[in-house]
């Protein structure tokens, strides 16, 4: 068998960047995924080996019981850990420095995030009036100002409102789904009571400004419900508006009191500490939808394999022979050995009714396999239908490798 060195030439790293659609359906405490439902298995209520609903990172453990596949790394001289100490139940509060060498760290799979959503308020701390989780971000707005004013959270005249003193309602996106950022201009809210649409929110000018452009209170269509920021995936409510003008109440826990629909209770359920309950003023009333477009970057390896004319002409495909030869090794004394020369197959056609045509070596390239500099097999690409190559063809294959 001969070996081709790949050339500076045959090999290329590209960045091919997709922009996933994703939708969302939330109703009663749960988020449903591109329409897809939740599969119980043999073992587990959710095959996914996860709690409620949610995306699994690499989908391992698959409808396990009992023993699941850990993440693993062990104590050594390269000091290397997992980013985060809590890995296990037993291991929440691991101190590194009281391990031994040797020992064996683990985290568990599945790795799961899942959509949520957080209402805050102000808070009181030594005489200042602050909405924490708020300012948490202002600095992170910063780079968002040259968007919109909207994201100036310092009190602002103009929009009679300031984010650090205000109740805000967060829905958190997490980046498992989206990848890098979300992508401008393809985010849309949809708040839904009974069944029916009564308000949507759309960052129709890619600026991060959630505009309502529809619903059953009108006179609120252009009014900014929110805003967005796309690398982080945090949206920001602040509309407080009747979405139903007037129709419609519930209430957001069984406790709490009757309110009207608004964008400030938005995803109310979804992962927020507020269980779905029914009656009168039942949360269950109410559900929402979120649809975006994820930018997600993968790094291409490209390889071109070549398959020169004159040459990738033999095969040690058992076919290759004629079934009529005589191939073999013989031994005829305890010193002596020989080989019969084999006869090889020739497949040309011939136009000519019982005529065999000239001979002329011919193969059938039906896979490509990478090796390392000690001639290791690490990989093969396979043909989906096998590439007749005689004497005179020269052939290029494309091979690519998603990094």
């Amino acid at each position: 068998m001969k070996y081709y060195e790949f050339s500076e030439d045959d090999k290329f790293i590209n960045t091919f960047k997709a922009h996933p659609q994703f939708n969302h359906y939330a109703v009663s405490g749960a988020v449903y995924y591109n329409s897809s439902p939740i599969f119980s298995g043999s073992n587990r209520d959710n095959i996914l080996s996860i709690t409620g609903s949610g995306v699994s990172l690499y989908e391992m453990n698959i409808d396990r019981s009992g023993s699941y596949i850990n993440a693993f790394v062990k104590k050594d001289g390269t000091r290397m850990g997992f980013k985060t100490p809590g890995v296990t139940t037993s291991q929440e509060n691991i101190n590194w420095g009281a391990l031994s060498y040797g020992d064996t760290i683990t985290r568990n799979y599945p790795m799961s995030a899942s959509i949520s959503r957080k209402l805050t308020t102000t808070s009181t701390h030594n005489g200042v009036t602050l909405n924490i989780t708020a300012s948490a971000l202002e600095n992170t707005a910063r780079k968002y100002r040259f968007l919109s004013k909207h994201f100036d959270f310092n009190p602002q005249p103009v929009l009679n409102r300031s984010l650090l003193t205000s109740s805000v309602n967060f829905v958190y996106i997490p980046s498992i789904l989206y990848g890098s950022t979300i992508k401008r201009g393809t985010i849309r809210l949809d708040y839904f009571f009974t069944g029916s649409l009564i308000g949507s929110l759309v960052d129709t000018n890619g600026r991060g400004e959630l505009l309502q452009v529809s619903g059953a209170n009108s006179s609120k269509d252009g009014e900014v419900g929110g805003i967005i920021f796309y690398d982080e995936g945090v949206i920001m409510l602040t509309g407080s508006w009747d979405l139903s003008n007037g129709a419609n109440t519930f209430k957001s826990s069984s406790a709490a009191a009757a309110e009207v629909p608004s964008w400030k209770n938005y995803f109310n359920t979804i992962n927020d500490g507020n269980a779905p309950f029914t009656g009168v003023t039942s949360n269950i009333s109410a559900s929402f939808g979120l649809s975006y477009q994820g930018v997600q970057n993968t790094e291409v390896l490209t390889l071109m394999a070549h398959a020169p004319a004159g040459e990738v002409n033999y095969s040690n495909n058992p076919t290759f022979e004629a079934s009529s030869s005589t191939y073999g090794i013989y031994t005829t004394s305890s010193y002596n050995v020989f080989e019969t020369p084999g006869t090889i197959a020739n497949v040309v056609s011939s136009s000519v009714q019982n005529f065999s045509a000239s001979f002329e070596p011919t193969t059938y390239i039906s896979k490509v396999g990478l090796y390392d500099e000690d001639n290791n097999l690490i990989g093969i690409a396979k043909l989906a239908k096998p590439i007749k190559k005689e004497n005179r063809d020269s052939y290029t294959f494309k091979l690519k490798l998603d990094l």
